[in-house]
């Protein structure tokens, strides 16, 4: 096996009508690694992911696994090559219990009759085994939002795969885990963090977090998605100082929404300016030069590096431009 690539994505190209979302990408993993992939909203990180996964095929490229080219043209192949995702919005069915939904589509059975108790046995088993403690029995309409997290987690277990792919992992987190969140914040802004970017969208407490950002004498930004009504940020705008507008809908396979975008810039600006409040506000996503323009009519102050339009050098230029 060349070089001991677990998996191999190579030359990967993705292409939505109107964007590129993957151009030509490539990743490698060696076995027992640890990757994140960083990026702006709307880059590609999860397309990425879902191609991996054969959510979404793509254009141009080729997969291998363990050094084997494969073909994954659906999650079953996936599963198939020990390929497991969980996804930003979670795939569980609320009125199955957690046991059901996570041997949903690989029950065990034995001349046809189901054998959820062996299931049961081996689920309680890799929960205790790696600390990811769920209620078999309970209704995940019932349930909080971290242990939703962790039966999908323990969903790739129970299928045995090898290659475990998180999609916004800390998007939504239970109480517990926000309070080791508090923790690394904390440390986040003892080693000199300039600007903190919180997602309204965001499980716990948000107020008090950007409120202790603030009284660290840092700044404070908040992203929303494009249907988020800008009546939702109202209690927090005065605290910010910068309100990051998407105008690409995660999960829309790279569909822009600036056009929807317009009135609630509008918005938005006029009543930060009704208040007199020292809040920026930005737009992140692919933009064509005449909603780009439009954008910066209705209130926008930048529009940042992702567009299929402005080369990341050029952005600073076409800024200048638009303004003038």
């Amino acid at each position: 096996m060349a070089d001991n690539y677990v998996v191999e994505m190579l030359n990967i190209t993705k292409v939505f009508p109107g964007i590129v979302a993957n151009d030509n990408i490539t990743l490698q993993l060696k076995r027992g690694e640890i990757h994140a992939l960083l990026g702006e909203n709307g880059a590609g990180k999860s397309t990425l992911m879902s191609v991996l996964f054969g959510l979404y095929q793509p254009e141009q490229g080729e997969i291998r696994i363990d050094g084997k080219r494969v073909e994954i043209r659906d999650p079953n192949d996936a599963n198939t090559l020990h390929i497991g995702m969980v996804h930003q919005h979670f795939k569980l069915v609320e009125c199955f219990t957690v046991l059901d939904n996570i041997i949903l589509g690989v029950e065990p059975n034995k001349l046809g009759f189901l054998q959820k108790k062996e299931a049961r046995k081996k689920v309680v088993a890799l929960s205790e085994k790696y600390g990811l403690l769920v209620d078999p029995d309970a209704l995940v309409e019932d349930i909080t939002v971290g242990m939703q997290q962790r039966t999908e987690i323990l969903k790739m277990l129970y299928r045995e795969n090898e290659i475990l792919i998180f999609d916004e992992p800390t998007n939504d987190l239970d109480i517990q885990t926000l309070s080791i969140l508090e923790d690394y914040l904390d440390a986040f802004l003892q080693a000199g963090a300039d600007l903190v970017n919180f997602h309204l969208e965001s499980q716990g407490d948000l107020y008090s977090l950007i409120r202790r950002v603030k009284q660290a004498g840092k700044q404070a930004a908040l992203t929303i998605k494009p249907a988020t009504p800008a009546e939702a940020l109202f209690p927090y705008l005065p605290l910010l100082d910068m309100v990051l507008v998407m105008s690409v809908e995660p999960g829309f396979g790279g569909q822009s929404f600036m056009a929807d975008m317009m009135p609630k810039l509008a918005q938005l600006r006029a009543w930060i300016d009704e208040r007199g409040l020292d809040c920026e506000l930005e737009v992140d996503g692919g933009i064509d030069p005449v909603t780009a323009r439009t954008a910066v009519e209705n209130g926008a102050a930048v529009l940042v590096a992702g567009s299929a339009v402005y080369q990341a050098a050029d952005i600073p230029g076409r800024i200048r431009e638009l303004r003038g």
